[in-house]
């Protein structure tokens, strides 16, 4: 019976039905499986011969009538919001007609919600060029600006009078850190018209100006607002404005804080930076003379003037490639190519214009010598995370890491040089050692070199932190808040600071009073950490701080977990492929192995004993006595 059954299925192709038959069977076509109905004719095809049906050839129509056709579906969904607001409105006049008919409303003339055409005719020939708003515009002369972006926190409000001071503020304190505004941008400013403009870059200059307030009442409150509000306006809506770019830049100068627990890649300075890049490639801001030919509803002006217009542009361009350099190098984060290495030709003029002396304005040589400084580390960095990563490099990677060393060490001495094109000032000095201290990062992880060289690599590093100190010292003399500070500054402290931490916590210095000293210096550089005693105002660089004091009471406490884990005297052995963030890692690293092992409690004798030969002190040397008895009796950087 049941083969009598399945001889009766068939191959049936539609007649008389307008369309091409095509050569797959309609199961195979949904189901989207080779179909082999042709080779099978006239019995089904492979697929429908063992689910035993008939095999039916699909067909292909001129106007097919599909359930999943976009078009329809959002018809559909027009049709339906059409309805929904249909019904509101009808609902709304039914509400006001009975609130008439109590009395509860005085209509003094007519409820109809389009006035005649007498009355629009009039408004027409009327001798008033503009004619008033139907609603009052917001914000008004002497009232205060408002935003209410996160729905989950109260709104923050400002008089007129506060925004004008914060505008003030931050043009004194912190514009010429970020100097894509000229002078008379902020000389010629109209608040309300600039609100009007772009409320982001409005309420993203307030917030950076309560950075150097003492308390974080109103910093706390307006984050989460502009958080949400630049989702709104660069994610839920397409940014089109040069004054978008302009917000970021500042956010991303002086960073919003981010999840307590979140990962580099989770950080919200970096999302901003992959945002900032795409948006400037889309506006046209890297083809600054062919800038019209991109789409026409950018709003790429930002001032009646060609020339500042082009100066602001040129100006924005250059600090997004800067902030993108400098927070992705610092994070390790570069060699994911969030931005990559791209030389265009703005960042091309602007190396020649430095070089060939013919930049007329201190600002454009400051952001011009940055954007250089910022270049070089980011082919340091290239170039320390092939060498790690390329396998093709790995036999001779110990020789070109020294030779890499060498080159970028000749090249930031020279930029200190009297001959140097960059420009001479303080902050320009503190950017090149900056870039020296990632340069003995690198050095820190493992060469095949001396201990002898070795121990010259860290006097130079340690040259190079106090020198950093001594110009933050005589630069930033009237610094209240240590998040006041740039990313482009405030990185050198951290940096600084880890730096001393972990050569204090090694056998390597030549005598004791060097680590009187070390010990010292490492104080003055965590009292800028610490400046401000507000708790809200130093949880913002908590993790920062709880690292460096767990890892001093490690090495307080323990001095052989640290001394004792690798096999040689060098500063980064296990997180050296993280490049300039390896020595953070490193010393979280330690911390913790040693709550992992807190548990272990059966650790041997000879565990506990220091090899010191390995670092090159003798116990018999007075000098090298000193330094062993000193790093074995509760040894604490603090103290």
């Amino acid at each position: 019976m049941y083969v009598q059954q399945r001889k009766r299925l068939k191959l049936i192709t539609p007649s008389n039905i307008p369309g091409k038959v095509l050569r797959t069977c309609v199961r195979c076509r949904q189901h989207k499986t080779k179909c082999d109905a042709s080779i099978t004719d006239p019995l089904p095809c492979s697929h429908c011969f063992k689910k035993n049906i008939n095999c039916t050839l699909d067909i292909i129509t001129k106007d097919p009538n599909r359930s999943n056709d976009m078009v329809n579906k959002l018809s559909v969904d027009v049709r339906s919001l059409k309805k929904s607001l249909d019904t509101l409105i009808n609902r709304k006049f039914k509400m006001i007609n009975m609130l008439v008919e109590k009395g509860v409303l005085n209509v003094g003339k007519s409820t109809s919600m389009t006035p005649p055409i007498s009355k629009i005719e009039a408004c027409l020939n009327s001798p008033v060029e503009t004619p008033m708003p139907l609603t009052p515009e917001s914000p008004k002369l002497g009232t205060s600006y408002t935003i209410n972006s996160h729905l989950s926190t109260k709104a923050f409000s400002i008089s007129r009078e506060e925004a004008a001071e914060s505008f003030h503020n931050y043009h004194l304190h912190f514009n010429k850190y970020l100097p894509i505004f000229p002078e008379e941008f902020f000389d010629t400013i109209n608040i309300d018209r600039f609100y009007e403009q772009n409320d982001l870059l409005f309420w993203s200059i307030i917030l950076k100006s309560y950075l150097n307030q003492p308390e974080t009442t109103k910093y706390m409150h307006l984050c989460n607002h502009i958080k949400s509000l630049v989702v709104a306006k660069c994610w839920f809506n397409t940014p089109r404005s040069v004054y978008i770019l302009s917000s970021l830049l500042i956010l991303t100068t002086w960073p919003l804080p981010s999840e307590k627990y979140s990962n580099n890649g989770d950080s919200i300075s970096i999302k901003y930076l992959s945002l900032m890049k795409n948006i400037s490639l889309q506006l046209g801001l890297h083809r600054s003379q062919f800038i019209d030919e991109f789409s026409h509803k950018t709003e790429i002006n930002v001032s009646n003037e060609l020339k500042l217009n082009n100066l602001i542009r040129d100006r924005i361009y250059k600090f997004i490639n800067i902030n993108s350099n400098y927070c992705l190098i610092y994070a390790g984060l570069s060699h994911l190519n969030y931005n990559g290495f791209q030389q265009d030709f703005i960042i091309n003029k602007a190396n020649q214009d430095l070089f060939n002396n013919n930049i007329d304005n201190e600002e454009d040589k400051y952001i011009n010598s940055l954007l250089k400084i910022s270049l070089v580390q980011l082919k340091l960095n290239e170039n320390m995370n092939d060498i790690l990563n390329d396998k093709k490099m790995y036999a001779h990677a110990n020789s070109d890491k020294l030779i890499n060393l060498n080159m970028f060490e000749i090249i930031l001495n020279d930029f200190n040089k009297d001959t140097s094109p960059l420009l001479s000032n303080n902050l320009i000095k503190l950017s090149v050692e900056f870039s020296k201290l990632q340069l003995f990062v690198y050095s820190f992880s493992r060469m095949d070199i001396s201990i002898v060289e070795y121990r010259n690599c860290i006097l130079k590093a340690i040259k190079s932190c106090y020198l950093i100190l001594d110009l933050f010292s005589k630069e930033f003399v009237d610094l209240r808040n240590f998040n006041q500070l740039p990313v482009h500054y405030k990185f050198i402290i951290e940096l600084t600071t880890l730096i001393m931490l972990r050569i204090h916590s090694c056998p390597l210095l030549n005598k004791l009073e060097d680590y009187q000293v070390l010990k010292r210096n490492f104080q003055k550089a965590y009292g800028i950490l610490s400046l401000n005693n507000n708790k809200a105002w130093l949880s913002l660089n908590g993790r920062l701080r709880k690292i460096i004091e767990k890892y001093d009471t490690l090495f307080k406490e323990k001095p052989q977990a640290i001394l004792n884990t690798s096999d040689s005297f060098f500063l980064i052995s296990k997180m050296q492929n993280y490049l300039v963030s390896s020595l953070n890692y490193e010393m979280v690293w330690y911390i913790y192995q040693d709550s992992k092992s807190e548990d272990n409690s059966e650790d041997g004798d000879t565990e506990n004993e220091i090899n010191w030969l390995r670092f090159g002190l003798d116990e018999k040397n007075v000098n090298s006595k000193e330094i062993i008895d000193y790093l074995s009796n509760e040894c604490s950087i603090y103290k």
